[in-house]
């Protein structure tokens, strides 16, 4: 007989929270704490060892190495969320540039439907990324 030790039992609990609490977006290891009553410190530890065990996924949200959330293992996750964004707003400015003229975050935002310092914040991470370039005071254009 193979008796399951209390760390394991924690940690299929941590996980089975994490399957039912996700929906699309990343979850938060508090709200995972919140789910199972578990204090945070050690949700973490116990997520850190269900992604050790690959049933776990950390969501970076950027080049930081600073986790956004976690998702399943079985959730396909490409690059940060960060990454992801900055894609977005490249692609829309892409979308946006006609006849060589540069195009403002406000137009950007607007397209989107998303805030305009929300989008300057995609835009930046994309120029870092090489995937658009900015004129100071004039607009983003696509690379």
């Amino acid at each position: 007989m193979n008796f399951k030790t209390r760390a394991q039992r924690q940690d299929e609990r941590i996980v089975a929270a994490l399957e039912e609490l996700y929906n699309g977006k990343p979850v938060g290891s508090v709200a995972i704490g919140e789910a199972v009553k578990m204090e945070h410190r050690q949700v973490l530890k116990y997520l850190h060892a269900a992604k050790d065990d690959g049933r776990a996924k950390p969501v970076y949200s950027g080049s930081g190495g600073i986790v956004r959330g976690w998702v399943p293992a079985h959730v396909e996750v490409s690059g940060s969320l960060a990454e992801q964004k900055a894609r977005r707003a490249a692609s829309a400015v892409k979308e946006l540039f006609i006849d060589g003229k540069l195009v403002a975050t406000r137009t950007v935002a607007r397209h989107l439907g998303v805030p305009a310092g929300t989008v300057a914040r995609w835009l930046k991470v994309a120029e870092a990324m090489n995937l658009v370039r900015s004129k100071p005071r004039q607009g983003w254009m696509p690379v």
